[in-house]
């Protein structure tokens, strides 16, 4: 049994605007920590997926040219990918560190750690799979019958419907 799925260039605007507006919110509060208490990693890794998700719109703003060259899409996914990693492994270390002997121990603030580490990882993996579907595209047949729905590519997708 196959399932059409509809993945549009409007997901992939969705996902850079929301991890983008989430990174920035972060990000302030990273450059607010670095100045009033000492350095922040997530003005670093924060900063990282503002850019991925900027690239990310830029690349959705092409379509179709730019977003089926492999090239480009493969890039602008490594990027996505290492930059929502690159947070989760700041927040892993955070919790890391809190956790040493050498550190106050505050039970709240590791588990907020742990928590957003264990968010970003699946966040990584969404943008990886939104911008793998559009990969597949280029080497499947899409399917586009009005000039109004252009930036959407129906997948036929098998699903396995039980045994």
């Amino acid at each position: 049994m196959e399932r059409e799925i509809k993945i549009s260039v409007r997901h992939l605007r969705l996902f850079a605007i929301v991890s983008g507006t989430v990174a920035f919110a972060f990000w302030v509060w990273a450059i607010v920590n670095t100045i009033t208490g000492g350095p922040d990693l997530g003005v670093i890794s924060f900063l990282a997926v503002m850019l991925s998700g900027a690239g990310l719109l830029r690349l959705a703003a092409t379509i179709p040219e730019r977003l089926r060259d492999d090239k480009t899409n493969v890039c602008t996914s490594r990027c996505v990918v290492a930059s929502h990693i690159l947070v989760a492994l700041n927040y892993a270390a955070g919790a890391f560190l809190i956790l040493s002997p050498y550190v106050e121990n505050n039970i709240g603030i590791t588990i907020y750690c742990i928590v957003f580490a264990m968010v970003w990882v699946p966040s990584a993996g969404l943008g990886w799979w939104l911008l793998k579907q559009h990969r597949r595209t280029s080497a499947e047949e899409t399917t586009n019958t009005d000039d109004q729905e252009s930036d959407q590519v129906i997948l036929k997708i098998p699903i396995n419907t039980g045994p």
